[in-house]
Formats: structure tokens, sequence, C-alpha cells
């Protein structure tokens, strides 16, 4: 697992936490939660194209111009970043005499394959996409709103014709479909067929994020993937005795290769050049959402992540919601049942959605740090987080009831 560490950067004073397989950060409003996401969004990204290209992007530019971090939440001269994993180390901070934040780049020896991951950063404002007539035609500068635009296009063109998306999840169900033709996307409800932008708020927030987490997570692993210029020349340089696999992955002739061969070849190069996980970050998921449907919702994510055992795929979610933490901690309670080998109690129960509690990183938002909300015992919960909140609100209900019968 990688590490990630963040000091004095916009509401973030010192944050140090591993980036586990299912991550959450919760808080109140302007505590640094999508800071978070979008520094690990980031941080994977460069890791990425450090490694499959050789390229080090300025890891301070990229914050600004695709994350569109504003600049102020650098302008402390202490501010860094440190991203460390067990095949690189990236770091930015201020250099004397540099006007703006300086990233170095350090590669670590390691014989272990590195997984090339496809990077989803899916914004809390992803309703737009549906609520704006012919969106793809307005022109912007490529960032995390026009990546997720062209996300979005290219996954509903799949559902075209008589092949339907289907939802279903508690106190939600539809099914949709797109009429490239005439640009319309159609959503039907118990045998009723209205545009998408008619639909309710759920709907139009619930989609897009399903669509597209379905596509990095399933449907990706079913195509191969296009490699870049740069990653083929890469490639060759470090391993020139395959250039005739080389050459024939980038025409996308894979059918008289085998498998050994590619195997040996990512060995030979240290990484695994196709898609091998997909990492989601996802920003309050439960928006617009019924309490039940938001619990269907975070269980789906978990089942998804965890039922491929082929890719690692990895999640963070920013929220706001208990409903989304006490819905994860019922899939770690699961997951020690399965730990346990008590899978068929799990089946005759009808969950399906377990996860290792190990395998989950829950943090809060507060004074611009991270504290756990995980047990230390266990790695669950810890209900002492929600039984002060509740705690506040029935003293004031109890002071209010007093009153009343003054």
């Amino acid at each position: 697992m990688a590490r990630i560490t963040i000091k004095n950067v916009g509401p973030l004073k010192e944050v140090s936490l591993e980036i586990k397989r299912f991550n959450v950060f919760m808080g109140p409003q302007s505590t640094g939660k999508s800071t978070i996401a979008k520094i690990i969004s980031q941080a994977l990204w460069a890791e990425k194209n450090f490694l499959t290209t050789g390229e080090e992007y300025d890891f301070y530019r990229r914050l600004l111009d695709f994350h569109k971090m504003d600049k102020n939440y650098f302008n402390r001269p202490d501010a860094e970043i440190i991203y460390e994993s067990q095949w690189c180390v990236i770091r930015l901070k201020y250099e004397k005499g540099k006007r703006n934040q300086q990233t170095e780049y350090k590669r670590k020896e390691n014989r272990d394959l590195y997984y090339n991951p496809k990077i989803e950063y899916i914004p809390a404002e992803r309703n737009f996409v549906t609520s704006i007539e012919n969106i793809h035609k307005y022109a912007e500068t490529y960032n995390t709103t026009m990546s997720f635009l062209n996300d979005w296009y290219a996954a509903k063109s799949a559902y075209q014709g008589h092949k339907k998306y289907n939802i279903n999840l508690p106190d939600l169900s539809f099914s949709y479909r797109y009429k490239e033709s005439e640009e319309r996307d159609i959503i039907s409800m118990e045998g009723n067929e209205v545009e998408l932008q008619s639909g309710s708020s759920g709907q139009q927030s619930l989609l897009p994020l399903l669509l597209i987490a379905d596509e990095v997570m399933v449907t990706t692993y079913h195509n191969q993937r296009t490699f870049s210029p740069a990653e083929i020349a890469l490639i060759k340089k470090k391993a020139p005795e395959f250039v005739s696999i080389i050459d024939a992955i980038g025409r996308k002739e894979r059918k008289g290769i085998a498998k050994e061969n590619l195997t040996d070849l990512w060995h030979k190069i240290g990484y695994q050049a196709d898609y091998g996980r997909t990492h989601l970050i996802i920003e309050e998921p439960e928006l617009n959402l019924y309490p039940s449907t938001q619990r269907g919702l975070l269980k789906h994510l978990v089942s998804q992540l965890c039922k491929d055992l082929k890719h690692q795929h990895t999640l963070t979610i920013t929220t706001h919601s208990p409903y989304i933490l006490y819905a994860l901690n019922n899939c770690m309670l699961a997951g020690l049942a399965v730990e346990k080998k008590k899978n068929a109690a799990l089946k005759d129960a009808g969950i399906v959605a377990a996860i290792s509690p190990q395998d989950v990183g829950l943090w809060l938002l507060e004074d611009g740090k991270v504290v756990s909300l995980q047990q230390t015992e266990n790695s669950l919960l810890s209900q002492d987080f929600f039984n002060s909140e509740f705690q506040k609100n029935h003293e004031e209900m109890f002071q209010l009831l007093q009153i009343l019968d003054q």
C-alpha cells in the first residue's frame, strides 16, 4: 500500500495516512475532504505516468489545472506533499529561489510488478451532465469536469437500441438507454419513459456515477487499451528484444501473442502496461439519495470492488452521510464473517457485500488533521463518533421539552 503526507495545503495542516483498498473521508464542510481526494488522485496519476512513460509531471500545475485547486492553497512556504509507494517517492515542496512548488521524483528498487491503474474521478457536481442540454458541445480546458463528461459520453454510448442499463437499488429502480441520433437520455420506471432531464434529482445524480463506475471497474477489462506513443517508446527502450510483440500491441493485434510472452514482457519492463486495476474516487455518493438507497449504493460499490479477484480495485470517497458509514461498517462485519468461514450463513441471509476491515480506512477531518474512526482492536467503525452527535441532538431536544413544560 502507498502512503500520503500533506502539510499546510489549504485547510489541511498535517495529514499522514495509508491509502487502503477502501478510503472514506468524513467531516464538516471546508475541512479538506475533497482536497485530500484530489491530491490522492493526482499522486496516483503522477506515479502511473512516471513509471509507464518516464515523464515527471509538474504535480503543482496539474493540481491547479486539472483538479481546479486554488493556488492560494499553497501560499505557505512550508506547504508539502509526499507520496510514497513501494515503487517511487514523489515530493512537492518549495525550493529556495523558486517561485512555485517543485516536484521531485525518485524511483525505488523493487522487483514487484506494478499494475497500471485506471484512475477515475467522479465529482460532486456530476449531475450537470444530465441537467444541461447538449453540454458536450461546450468547449473548455481539460480538467476533472471535462474528463468526467468525456467518460460519461463514452460509457453511455454502449446503451443504445434494445440494450439498457438497469439500476436496482432499494427505493430506486429504473432503466436507461441512449438515443444517440437524437442525443436523448431516456429513463424508464414502471413502464413509463421520460427524458433523464425530467427525472428525479436522485436519478440524475446516481446514473452517471453507477454507469461510469461499472465502465471503469468492469467493461474496461473486456477491451484492449490503447497505448500512447510515449508508452510504446519507453517499452521498446526497456525491452528491445520484444519489439515485434510491442509493435503488435501498438497495432492492437493481440491474437497471435501467447499469454506467457506478454507476461515475460511485463516482468522485463517492471509493470503491466495493460490496465491491472481501477482506483475510483467519488465525491459525496449520497447526493440526492434516500437513506435506504445510500446503503444500497454503498453495498453495490463494495460488491463491485471485491468480487473481481483478478483486479485489486481500490476506492476513495468523501461523504457527510452516517448511512454510508453504517452500511460500510456492516460490510466490514460481513468481512469478518467471511474470515471466520461463515460464507454459507451470509448467503442464506442474502448478504453479498463483504470487505475485510483491514482493507478499509475511515477518517474524520477536523482542525486540519485526520482522526481515525476505527476501533483499534478490530478496525470496525467507532460507535463513539455518532453517539456524540446524537447526544448533542438529544440534549437540545430535552432542553426544548423542559421549556415547553414550564
